[in-house]
This record gives structure tokens, sequence and C-alpha cells, in this order.
């Protein structure tokens, strides 16, 4: 007979990010009704006993209480109904939990303290978890205290995420591995976009790798985001470290180059003509420093911007089409190469780049196979960045070292 200690646990319930159940390897979550999904969300999150009155307190707040004990005895029932087995809850008459032996779940995992020595590696691992908003979403009416519970547990998650990456940065900057400390900090921003303490921490990094005039760009990106959003001006701070870089007072660090492969005959003469560049990115900070590099490329270049897929896939094409999409490898509600297999079916004549702050072997090696153009790390200095594009559009490709075969 098999136990719990003699077996894989074979519920693995995702809530980073849109909500992703798997039971023995396969996806199941479609299967839930929105408050059986939440009631497993709750458990899962909060792995402890929890009395039934607790429950109907979150879930039926508003309703009488026999109706709602029943409400849950229906609810459960379907859980057990979805999840195929009566081994993944631990019930008392008065109480019951999610059973931690028959199940991996990433927010507890993601939310503990991690040890003050642990390493880089270590901390990328954790920080992995955080796909995206705690439980995103989902949201249910009536039902205040679920609410309120899931507000906060959404703060603390991002919370976490935003030391996790914050360690990270350190770590890079200390062991001189700029690259990898500008991708965490510009991570930092996506998920707070307004704090300006992060803007400061990527000025700075950028101009300490010999990136000055990125810094400088950055700047201006930073306060016309506080202009259009919160109808303010950047603080002192901020404003005296762009002077200081202004004027060449950041010593910069000896950065290591990232390596980086162009392959394909470039022919200069795409570049001599009006250009038409899709970007299809969330992220309306990256979005912006985008569009003044690509600035650099010509008298003569349109930029048309979407903030999710949908988006870029309803755009209008231009007469000549577009000359390269600029495509983020990450959307919520999206996996893996996704956008890429739409937008190359959307726009054939159109060569699509990826943009990643990550750089997995598999991800990279897989886009090359499915015919994305290009693979570029979105904590790439600007030179590097607008030569990759500038290869594309010429009609080579633009991958890191390594996938040049």
């Amino acid at each position: 007979m098999k136990t719990a200690n003699s077996t894989l646990r074979n519920l693995i319930i995702s809530l980073l990010g849109y909500a992703e159940i798997r039971l023995n390897g396969l996806s199941i979550q479609d299967k839930f009704q929105t408050k059986v999904l939440a009631l497993l969300a709750y458990l899962a999150a909060e792995p402890r006993f929890h009395s039934r009155e607790h429950l109907i307190e979150l879930f039926w707040p508003d309703v009488e209480l026999e109706t709602a004990r029943s409400n849950l005895r229906v609810t459960l029932y379907r859980l057990r109904q979805t999840l195929g087995d009566d081994r993944f809850l631990r019930t008392t008459r008065e109480s019951l939990m999610l059973d931690p032996d028959w199940c991996r779940v990433d927010v507890p995992e993601f939310l503990s303290t991690p040890a003050q020595a642990v390493s880089p590696e270590q901390l990328e691992s954790r920080l992995g978890l955080y796909r995206g908003a705690f439980f995103e979403g989902v949201t249910l009416e009536n039902c205040p205290e679920f609410s309120d519970w899931l507000a906060r547990k959404r703060d603390a998650c991002q919370c976490q995420a935003l030391a996790l990456g914050d360690r990270l940065v350190a770590l890079y900057e200390q062991s001189g591995e700029f690259g990898k400390a500008l991708g965490h900090a510009g991570r930092h921003l996506q998920l707070a976009p307004w704090n300006e303490a992060g803007h400061r921490k990527m000025m700075a990094l950028l101009a300490m790798s010999g990136q000055q005039g990125a810094a400088l760009s950055h700047y201006e990106s930073c306060r016309k985001l506080l202009v259009h959003e919160l109808g303010t001006v950047p603080d002192g701070q901020t404003t005296a470290l762009f002077e200081r870089i202004k004027a060449g007072k950041l010593v910069p660090e000896v950065a290591k180059p990232s390596p980086f492969s162009f392959l394909g005959q470039h022919s200069s003469g795409a570049l001599n003509k009006p250009l038409n560049i899709l970007i299809v990115d969330d992220h309306l900070l990256f979005r912006a420093g985008l569009c003044l590099m690509l600035d650099e490329l010509g008298p003569d270049v349109t930029v048309f911007e979407a903030a999710s897929c949908e988006e870029g896939l309803l755009m209008q094409e231009p007469e000549n089409g577009f000359d390269i999409i600029l495509l983020d490898l990450k959307f919520p509600g999206m996996s893996g190469l996704d956008g890429l297999v739409l937008f190359q079916d959307r726009y054939p004549a159109s060569p699509v780049v990826l943009l990643s702050g990550d750089a997995e072997t598999s991800v990279i090696q897989a886009s090359r196979e499915r015919g994305a153009k290009g693979y570029l790390s979105k904590a790439m200095d600007a030179q590097t960045l607008t030569r990759a594009i500038e290869n594309v559009l010429g009609g080579g490709m633009s991958f890191p070292v390594g996938f040049a075969q």
C-alpha cells in the first residue's frame, strides 16, 4: 500500500499567477467552478485546519446558516469529485484542511524566509515561482472577507518577489554581474513601476556598467511615467542622481559583456527606408525605453505599441506590413511560445523577435526551431540591442552565443 511518504505528491497547485492545478501530470483547473477553485486556493495557501463556520463566513456571508452549511457540503463534494480522491482533504466534524502530504503548493514555499547565506541560484529558483499576482484574474462577488484576504495575500507575495529580486540585485552588483543585476532591477520596476528608488537603482546600475546614455534615457522615461500616471515629477534624489550621471561622476565598473551572435548576412539597404516596428509588451516603462532606442535606427521609424497579445493581434497592419515584431515572451494567460505562433500566423511576412528577462536554454532553442528571428534579453545594453534589431531588419538572426548553429 502506498503512503504519502512513499509516493510522489501528485497534486500540484500553482497559485502565483493564473491558477494551474495539475493532477497526475494533467491540467485540471478548467474543471473547477469558480467558488470551488477559490476554496481550494484558500486551503492551499493557508495550510492549517479551518473551522467550517470560518469558511462559511468567507464564502457565504449573507446566506442563512443552514443554507450556507449545505453550500459548503456541496462545494466540498464537488472538490472531491474533481480531485477524484478523498485523501487530499483532512476533515473532522468541525474543521478541515488540505493534506500537505499529498500535494505541493507554491505559495508557502515562496513566502518562507530564505536563509541569509542562500546562494544566488537558490534565490533565482525561489523567485522563479512568482509567475504573476497571487490567484490572478479571480474575484468573488459579495464575499468581502475573502476579498480582503485575497488583497493581503497578493500584497504579501508581491512584496516577497520584490525583496528576493532586491537581494539578487545586491548580490550581482557586488560580484560585478551587471547584466543579471539589471535584469532583476527591471523586473522590480515591472512589479512596482512608480517606485522611484527602483528607478534610481536602474539608473545607477546602467551608469556603473558604462551605459551612461541608457541611464539618462531611463531618467527621461521615469519622468514621463510619473508625469503621465501620477501628475508629479521625480523627487530630489532622483534628479540629483541624474545630474551626477550627466556630469560623469558615477565611475563605471568593468562589466562582462553579454556574449551574442549575429547570424546571416546583414543588408544595410534594408535600413535605408521607412520602418514599421510593432512592440508587444505589457510594461509601459519598458516600451517607452525601447521606443527611445528605436529612434536611433533612422529618421523615418514608426513604432506601433500594443500592451497585450490581443491588442497586437488586432492591430491594423500598415500598408507595407511590419518590418519587425518585438514580442514579450511572457503574458498573463499565455504559456511557452504560444504568442510566437499566434503572431507568426497573423503576420506571416514579418520577422518576430522575442524579448525576455530570462535566458532559459530550452526556451531559446525551441524559439529558434519554431522560426523566431531572435531572442533578446531585456537587460541588454542599448548598443547591443540596437545592433541585434538592425541585424534582423537586414535579414539576419540574433541569438545568444551557443545557438549559432
